[in-house]
């Protein structure tokens, strides 16, 4: 589009005078912004980027207001030309170093009210690792010892359940400590299995004593993230 002006000049006997046409106000125009954030990670400030064409308006004398917010995490418009995003709780099951890319929208006006193209601001958030988390409670078993009992009455079994918001996260399940006075394992699907040794403090057993074992199980995420239960 081509804008044309003219200056229209008169002349009579008392002198020249200049006719200006009037001013046109030009509408300011934004740019689209990038800003890199971490999930879990403090709030990151980010500029508007807006300019006027015109001789009284500069980036400076616009007012930017946020249009669109975006579909995680927060953004509040600082009302100097800059705006903050807050990851706040969102992002949670991005795996450490996957990345997600969020989308806010604003606007500038000029001081002549005139409002600018519509400008997009992308916030890449980068994800970092969370832990597994065992759900089961705690768990207890009997077994008995002697050379009498059947192989079924020497062994005990249960199942350690857990959860990990990194969604795409792979996770090892291991005996971290062993049983004191029997062997324990436990299968990729979280079964857990514990057979006691009919020797040592066992064998010692009299009829009807007691004595107590344990072990601990560890879910590994590959990423540090580690959760145990005994």
């Amino acid at each position: 589009m081509f804008a044309t002006s003219s200056i229209e000049t008169i002349v009579d006997a008392s002198g020249t005078y200049s006719v200006l046409p009037p001013a046109v106000n030009h509408p300011p125009v934004v740019q689209n912004v990038l800003l890199s954030a971490t999930e879990d990670g403090l709030t990151v400030t980010g500029a508007f980027a807006g300019d006027d064409s015109d001789a009284d308006d500069n980036p400076t004398t616009l007012h930017y207001t946020i249009t669109s917010q975006p579909i995680e995490g927060s953004v509040v418009n600082n009302n100097d030309g800059t705006f903050s995003f807050s990851p706040v709780s969102g992002f949670q099951d991005l795996a450490e170093g996957a990345m997600r890319q969020v989308a806010f929208t604003y606007t500038a006006t000029d001081s002549h009210g005139a409002v600018s193209n519509t400008g997009t601001v992308s916030v890449t958030v980068t994800g970092v690792n969370d832990a597994p988390v065992i759900t089961s409670g705690p768990q207890s078993s009997s077994v008995s010892e002697g050379d009498g009992q059947p192989a079924s009455a020497k062994s005990a079994t249960g199942q350690v359940t857990f959860t990990d918001v990194d969604s795409s996260d792979s996770h090892t399940l291991s005996v971290s400590v062993a049983a004191a006075h029997g062997t324990a394992s436990i299968d990729p699907d979280g079964t857990w299995h514990y057979t006691v040794s009919d020797s040592g403090a066992v064998d010692a057993l009299a009829a009807g004593e007691h004595l107590a074992d344990s072990f601990t199980v560890r879910v590994d995420d590959h990423n540090g993230g580690i959760a145990a239960q005994t």
